[in-house]
């Protein structure tokens, strides 16, 4: 998959920029500039839910072809976070246990927006769910998914980085 097993990040993003490798041994550092990119990748994720909500009633392959689209880039605004963002802030509380694991909790309950939002488009792809309440809820979801991660985590990454200044 990865040109180096241990150069996690050495791919493309499905926008075909490369991150820098990161190794087993790397130090993930604050970075400014971070919170504008996700900031930039929401709202892509957000467009591609609004051509999904488009199609909705097209064919099943012009649905499955958003969904697709979709689902790529929540998997791509997962891993940035995943590798990027969440390192940073655990790094911060861990030498305390209860902000570390509020923190988690945190991080788990938005994580589980996201979770919904990929199950919704895993049965948009193979169009077993074509209900409008479904998509409606979906579409709610993306809403708190992206709200939430951006007025807490985001804003927390932040104040992580005033910290460190």
């Amino acid at each position: 998959m990865y040109a180096n097993p241990l150069h996690a990040t050495d791919a493309p993003d499905i926008h075909g920029a490369t991150d820098a490798p990161i190794t087993w041994t790397s130090q993930v550092a604050f970075d400014p500039g971070l919170i504008e990119r996700l900031v930039a990748a929401n709202d892509r994720l957000r467009a591609a839910f609004a051509r999904l909500v488009e199609a909705w009633h097209g064919t099943d392959g012009d649905v499955a072809a958003a969904a697709q689209h979709c689902a790529r880039e929540l998997h791509a605004l997962n891993r940035t976070e995943a590798l990027r963002l969440y390192p940073v802030i655990a790094r911060q509380f861990a030498a305390q246990p209860g902000a570390l694991d509020a923190f988690t909790k945190r991080r788990l309950a938005v994580y589980g927006h996201g979770r919904k939002l990929l199950r919704f488009l895993e049965g948009a792809i193979a169009r077993h769910s074509g209900d409008a309440g479904e998509l409606r809820m979906a579409v709610e979801s993306l809403g708190r998914y992206v709200a939430e991660k951006q007025a807490q985590l985001y804003t927390l990454y932040l104040a992580v980085g005033k910290g460190a200044a």
